[in-house]
C-alpha cells in the first residue's frame, strides 16, 4: 500500500484499504484493490528492496513494462 499511496497513479484508485488476489511473476506483481466499490488492478515491479507502481487499471497493457508472454499467465489481467 505504501508504494501505491506514494505513486502518482494513486489518484486513479478510489482510496483502497488493501489488496486481494495478489499474483507474482518475478520481478512483477499484480494485485486487485479492496475496500472500494470497484476494484482496480495494480501492476508493481520490484527493484532492489522496493516496489514501484507501474500502472493501474482493469486491463493493463503489461508488455510495455517488460512483462513477457511466459510471465503473463501468472499475472491474470495483464495483456501482452
Amino acid at each position: 500500500m505504501a508504494a501505491l499511496r506514494s505513486s502518482p497513479a494513486f489518484n486513479r484508485t478510489a482510496s483502497p484499504t488493501g489488496f486481494r488476489r495478489i499474483q507474482c511473476s518475478t520481478p512483477f506483481a499484480l494485485a486487485s484493490t479492496s475496500g472500494t466499490p470497484q476494484s482496480s488492478g495494480v501492476l508493481f515491479q520490484r527493484t532492489g528492496q522496493s516496489w514501484t507502481v507501474l500502472d493501474v487499471g482493469s486491463a493493463i497493457q503489461c508488455a510495455q513494462y517488460g512483462v513477457t508472454a511466459a510471465q503473463a499467465p501468472a499475472l491474470e489481467g495483464c495483456v501482452v
